[in-house]
């Protein structure tokens, strides 16, 4: 799915009956021009016409972003398995 982002809402309300704080979710299908939004991000969505099948919002800014998306994107770096076979003989690639 390029330049689509899903976008989950939580809304807390209490039980009608026993009282009791529930959480329910969900999901809406957003259209993202740019791919500019990552994982993690607080972003505003606005009501639009029907995209696709699912897709009936669109992102219309990212409020803020979150370090979860950066931590993604980071090279990683190559670990050198012959070093961490001899520190550790259990350890299995």
């Amino acid at each position: 799915m390029q330049k689509t982002i899903v976008v989950e809402v939580e809304m807390r309300k209490p039980h009608t009956k026993y009282k009791k704080i529930m959480r329910t979710t969900k999901k809406f299908y957003a259209h993202d021009e740019q791919s500019s939004a990552r994982m993690g991000d607080v972003v505003r969505i606005r009501e639009t016409r029907p995209l696709s099948k699912l897709k009936r919002w669109s992102l219309e800014e990212i409020v803020r972003r979150s370090s979860l998306g950066r931590l993604k994107t980071l090279p990683t770096q190559p670990s050198s398995s012959a070093s961490e076979k001899e520190k550790n003989p259990w350890l299995c690639k």
